[in-house]
């Protein structure tokens, strides 16, 4: 693809997120037209919507935006280090690592909802988790071969991970229970203003760390061999996209509970819409493309009249798993992504 219609594409991505972002100003327990918050803003408030606007529907439409940013950007990190079409914080575990490291901080601070020093444990914990299981599925890859084994292996340790959580849930009390229930479904409205700020700065310095990372993840594509013969840092190349993938998808689960198929769908949307395997471009599109799916799947999960939400990891995975079962149909999963 030419590079003045790369440009056109993600003009376009970014018109359709603006889109995406006002509807999801619009639609909530109680609807409110842009004339409304043309009031708001530029009215003097004359039906007392402030509130509304500043404490609910921005932080939660911020939320969703950064939340799909960054997974989409994890997914495609993984993709690209593992070569594998099918990676992603889901299908390999580092959503499950994420959820083990939160419930751990659950247990120890008496609850997900009890304050913003102990969310912010539970962030540090669940970016940890994480981490940790990153690590764990980096060793694994240096010890099998094939796709197909390595997906097979995530989910072997995704299922492990998922029964110590299981486990922990049992000791729990009945108030942790339900929090950790609640979590579980993913929701984009459980951060405040206050509490913004602490999502967001795992996920800015895990987007960092990804752009500081574009020669790498390019020259990776064609392997270690080829990356190395271009001179470039193998081992600080693997510690900077383990960092960032973890700092993203670690961050997001623990302020917004694991959401799924964002990170394993997007990356291949936006090879799509780019037609182009340069993370110059991917990254961007898939911030772009991320964003705008995770907004409108909290949008979609109000449903009309305003009395009873769907949860959230329903919408993703009604609007992610046909992405993957078409990538397995169509037999994308066993090529390149070079």
């Amino acid at each position: 693809m030419s590079p003045a219609r790369s440009t056109a594409v993600l003009a376009l991505l970014l018109l359709l997120l603006a889109a995406f972002a006002a509807l999801s100003l619009t639609i909530g327990a109680v609807a409110v037209s842009p004339s409304g918050w043309w009031e708001v803003v530029f009215g003097g408030d004359p039906r007392g919507l402030g509130a509304l606007l500043f404490d609910f529907r921005l932080p939660r439409m911020l939320t969703a935006l950064a939340s799909g940013a960054a997974l989409a950007v994890a997914g495609l990190l993984m993709q690209t280090w593992f070569r594998n079409p099918l990676a992603g914080p889901d299908l390999l575990g580092i959503t499950t690592g994420a959820t083990l490291g939160a419930a751990l901080a659950v247990l120890g601070t008496g609850g997900m909802l009890g304050g913003l020093f102990a969310r912010f444990g539970v962030t540090s914990s669940a970016v940890l988790g994480a981490f940790f299981a990153l690590l764990l599925i980096m060793l694994v890859g240096t010890r099998v071969r094939g796709n197909l084994a390595l997906l097979v292996s995530g989910m072997m340790l995704s299922f492990l991970m998922g029964a110590v959580v299981s486990m922990l849930t049992e000791l729990a009390s009945a108030n942790q229970v339900q929090s950790l229930v609640s979590w579980s479904f993913g929701s984009f409205g459980e951060v405040s203003r206050g509490r913004l700020p602490f999502l967001l700065l795992p996920v800015g310095a895990g987007l960092l760390l990804a752009v500081a990372s574009v020669r790498s993840l390019d020259a990776l594509l064609l392997g270690e061999e080829h990356a190395r013969s271009l001179g470039i840092p193998i081992h600080l190349a693997r510690v900077t996209i383990l960092a960032s993938a973890a700092l993203l998808s670690g961050g997001v689960t623990a302020w917004c509970g694991p959401v799924a198929f964002i990170g394993l769908a997007v990356p291949h949307l936006a090879r799509l819409a780019l037609g182009t395997s340069r993370h110059a471009l991917l990254l961007p599109g898939c911030a772009l493309i991320g964003a705008s799916l995770a907004l409108g799947a909290d949008a979609a999960t109000f449903l009309p009249g305003g009395g009873r939400i769907l949860p959230l990891n329903a919408m993703t995975s009604l609007l992610g798993a046909p992405v993957v079962l078409w990538i397995v149909l169509s037999g994308r999963h066993q090529q390149s992504l070079a």
